[in-house]
């Protein structure tokens, strides 16, 4: 069974770290490591677990960064190509946006005027 780590609030370990048990790299206790000392992680005292994640979505894990990054350019591709879309630009218009977004924001920003000017 692989590894897997809780925690008792939603989006912080402030409760792991006051607790006993075996903690993974990202501040969760590990489930089947908890000390039986422990009021809040042991499966006896039954308590409700807000984070729950394996091993190999651990965002400790090099892996796991590695997947949120590219996740985070997937949607700025997506919104960019949303933003593109409603604007119908063309494959030329297109390329110097993206092109200059990585330096030189007057073109975009020139573009941008003449597209406001030309729907107003």
């Amino acid at each position: 069974m692989s590894e897997t780590h809780i925690g008792r609030e939603w989006a912080s370990h402030n409760i792991e770290d006051r607790c006993p048990c075996v903690k993974a790299a990202c501040g969760l206790a590990i489930m089947g490591k908890t000390n039986p000392e422990c009021d809040q992680h042991p499966i006896e005292r039954s308590r409700t677990m807000r984070q729950l994640h394996g091993l190999g979505e651990c965002p400790a894990t090099p892996a796991a960064a590695a997947r949120k990054v590219q996740k985070a350019y997937e949607d700025f591709c997506i919104e960019l190509d949303t933003i593109a879309a409603g604007f119908e630009l063309n494959s030329k218009q297109y390329s110097e946006i993206v092109d200059n977004e990585c330096g030189e924001q007057p073109a975009y920003g020139e573009w941008m005027q003449e597209t406001w000017e030309a729907a107003s």
